[in-house]
């Protein structure tokens, strides 16, 4: 290789040669001229002009000669450039190639210097011949008595032929693939690393050819509660002893989530496994679930999920418009169980969700559950105008009017609940209470001496909402029957007990997309009493999206009947509850 580029060099060396004899010759004949006009010789049959005017010709000659000498020279140091990468690449090659050999004993010199293999994975780099112009003989310069001055075609100037490049392609070192020596990598069937809307571990280019899918999600919701209360104690009608009402100011890990999602030996066999803990109770749960998405109208899921009771229970807690549900959501809704669903959008902007399972929560129902009883659910929703979207304020800031309307029913048989083992197992289940937040299965709840064995328990809800603008308005009724109570003696009077309530949710950005303000309000109302929660606050979403919320909320509390440890409603506070929170999801 070397001795072909010093040929190179050689043939460029007789070029100079050549043109620079030229200009001596030149040279030579200029002198002769000027000496004998000095001693008065004066060239036959030539004017001075004549002799002129060939002279201007031979100097335009050499100058174009001159000219190719450059090309020349820059097409030399173009070579020399080439020639020292080309040595570069060819000492990288041969530093990989010992380290190969240095690594594996069993790999010989000849697998892998492409100079002793026949079959070397290495692209052919023949070297190509230089080719040098055409160039004219030189002019012969008149002697003394010569009539004529032959002046050469103008010399061509050549094209450029630089040195192809070579391309040496190796396989990465992976702890996940055996060594295979050099050569080209098969194009991978999956890709890997990519981030949409959670990080995507495997996503196969074919999902009919390859299918199996797998994202990765990581949701924490990071909060401080401060309440002041208003009274000491609470006095639930029909039981004693009156429980204390206190302060409390602390910092919780209230979620957080690793959820894995994605679908599994055909594109519509989907699943997800969610692993939830909380520092509120110090426990851990897992969400799991398995289904098969026939097409857009039907989907068929079994799993362990939220029973669908309400509109703001059924939407994630990461969409609410404050720091977590209202206080009329955490008291009628149901909780989550094990169970079958279906799923779909039949019509256009038509969607329905129904479910069958254990209960209403998963409390005291283990394998052993001893009862047939299931609880049924459905939920329908219509978006007229087209997509809603999540949640209640308007975060993505429609430009056209957005409308939701949407109702809930839930019928479930109530079986005796256990709660202080099973409330351990996941917070997020709530009990059955009354209007006054008494749980229903408290002995003497309902009536002074009766124990409460099993009741009916029936929830229908209506709601809608409109988002335009930035602008959010949000609102659902609940009513509830509870009946067919069985009890361990008579219950004289009371054949059925019925509780109502509703919330409603308003806000606004002031600075699209980024801030936003907030007021909400609910209200309970039964025989037993009633409670009620009004207030606002401001939603900061710190990159633009629902990703990154950061919300600071104040809420007054009259008489509260519902409780949850996930939440700031703890049964009979009246007081003042401010919540500083933070949620990310990514």
């Amino acid at each position: 290789m070397s001795s072909l580029i010093r040929m190179r060099f050689s043939a460029h060396q007789m070029v100079y040669a050549r043109y620079l004899s030229g200009i001596v010759i030149l040279c030579y004949y200029n002198c002769y001229v000027s000496s004998s006009r000095s001693f008065g010789e004066v060239p036959v049959e030539k004017s001075a002009s004549q002799t002129s005017s060939e002279i201007e010709s031979l100097i335009q000659v050499v100058k174009s000669q001159i000219q190719v000498v450059e090309e020349l020279k820059k097409q030399n140091q173009e070579l020399a450039r080439k020639n020292d990468d080309l040595q570069g690449r060819v000492k990288s090659l041969e530093t990989w190639t010992e380290q190969r050999i240095t690594a594996d004993p069993k790999i010989s010199k000849a697998t892998i210097d492409p100079s002793e293999s026949n079959s070397s994975p290495l692209p052919s780099t023949s070297m190509p011949a230089l080719s040098l112009p055409n160039l004219p003989e030189l002019p012969q310069v008149d002697q003394p008595g010569n009539s004529s001055l032959v002046l050469p075609d103008p010399l061509p100037v050549p094209e450029a032929n630089p040195l192809p490049e070579l391309v040496i392609t190796t396989n990465a070192p992976s702890d996940l693939t055996p060594p295979s020596g050099v050569g080209l990598q098969k194009t991978p069937d999956f890709l890997l690393g990519r981030y949409d809307n959670g990080y995507i571990l495997v996503a196969p280019k074919n999902p009919k050819e390859h299918p199996f899918a797998l994202k990765a999600n990581i949701v924490t919701q990071d909060r401080y509660t401060s309440f002041f209360r208003n009274v000491e104690q609470w006095q639930p009608r029909n039981t004693r002893p009156a429980v204390p009402v206190n302060n409390r100011s602390t910092f919780d890990i209230t979620r957080a989530y690793l959820g894995f999602s994605g679908f599994a030996l055909d594109p519509k066999l989907q699943y997800s496994f969610m692993l939830a803990t909380t520092s509120t109770v110090n426990v851990s749960y897992i969400l799991a679930v398995l289904g098969y998405q026939f097409n857009k109208e039907l989907g068929l899921y079994f799993g362990y999920n939220k029973v669908p009771g309400t509109r703001e229970w059924f939407e994630s807690f990461k969409n609410t418009m404050g720091a977590d549900r209202s206080m009329a959501t955490t008291f009628f809704r149901p909780s989550m169980s094990p169970g079958v669903w279906i799923t779909g959008e039949p019509l256009p902007d038509f969607h329905y969700y129904g479910m069958i399972s254990n209960s209403v929560n998963s409390l005291a129902q283990l394998g052993d559950r001893q009862t047939t009883q299931m609880s049924y659910a459905g939920n329908v929703w219509w978006e007229p105008l087209g997509s809603f979207g999540p949640g209640f304020t308007d975060a993505e800031y429609h430009e056209k009017p957005a409308v939701r309307f949407g109702s809930t029913a839930v019928y479930d048989r109530l079986m005796r609940e256990y709660v202080i083992g099973s409330m351990m197992e996941n917070p997020e289940n709530t009990v059955t209470r009354l209007s006054n937040g008494n749980p229903i299965f408290t002995p003497g709840a309902i009536a002074p001496g009766v124990n409460l064995l099993t009741a009916s328990d029936f929830l229908w809800t209506l709601d809608a909402g409109l988002k335009y603008r930035g602008l959010g308005l949000s609102g659902e009724y609940y009513f509830r029957w509870l009946n067919n109570f069985q009890t361990d003696r008579p219950m004289p009077g009371i054949k059925q007990i019925y509780d109502q309530g509703g919330y409603v949710q308003l806000s606004y950005a002031i600075v699209p997309k980024k801030l936003e303000l907030y007021t909400k309000t609910s209200l309970i109302a039964g025989p037993y009493g009633s409670g009620n929660d009004y207030g606002g606050g401001v939603n900061w979403y710190v990159n633009g999206t629902r990703k990154w919320r950061a919300t600071a909320e104040v809420l007054q509390i009259n008489r509260s009947p519902a409780n949850n440890i996930l939440t700031g409603y703890r049964t009979g506070e009246s007081g003042t509850l401010l919540q500083l929170q933070m949620i990310t999801d990514f």
